[in-house]
């Protein structure tokens, strides 16, 4: 009888264990996806107070959230939250992860025209001349396009490469004089 009673003890012991287990597993992926979500808008308000403690409490640095794929990186150099881009850098952030269409935050960054967020960036190696997957846009054709003059002057002084081109074959250049933009075509040319 006594031993009956231990084993069925021992039994319940080891059932609830598991089932705290269990919980706990289901708990902490979903309060992962919780901090890395409340990361993502930290970083797009520049909450650095808030994205110190989503980092000390598990979120994630570099997780891509939702269907675009976005990091916090990707957030923060949207909005050309300087401190926060810096912030991010400083704790980890990879400036290479691409979202789901191929865009890293460098390229995000080049269609804004934020300098100093490009300028961190580039500090911290992003890649020039990753190109986002549905064109084959490069940074450096995106400033251009865009007629971010001064961007693309940076993007050429830090090594970026002009003659890259498009999957239909089009140049930085080339993007700059289709959307009007003579000054940085002749740069492009130039140099």
């Amino acid at each position: 009888m006594k031993s009956s009673l231990f084993t069925r003890r021992f039994a319940i012991g080891v059932a609830l264990t598991l089932a705290l287990s269990v919980a706990a597993v289901v708990w902490t992926k979903q309060s992962q996806e919780i901090a890395n979500y409340n990361l993502l808008a930290a970083s797009s308000a520049g909450d650095l107070a808030a994205a110190a403690l989503l980092l000390r409490r598990g979120a994630q640095i570099n997780s891509r959230f939702g269907g675009e794929g976005q990091t916090a990186l990707h957030r923060a150099a949207a909005q050309n939250e300087v401190q926060m881009v810096k912030f991010l850098l400083d704790h980890g952030a990879d400036p290479n992860v691409a979202d789901a269409d191929g865009n890293t935050p460098l390229l995000v960054t080049a269609y804004k025209g934020h300098l100093e967020v490009a300028l961190l960036l580039i500090a911290a190696k992003a890649d020039l001349d990753v190109a986002e997957s549905r064109y084959g846009i490069t940074p450096l054709m995106e400033a251009a396009r865009k007629g971010h003059v001064e961007l693309v002057g940076m993007l050429l002084a830090a090594g970026a490469n002009r003659a890259s081109t498009t999957k239909d074959g089009r140049t930085a250049r080339e993007l700059a004089l289709s959307g009007g933009n003579i000054a940085i075509a002749e740069m492009l040319a130039s140099r």
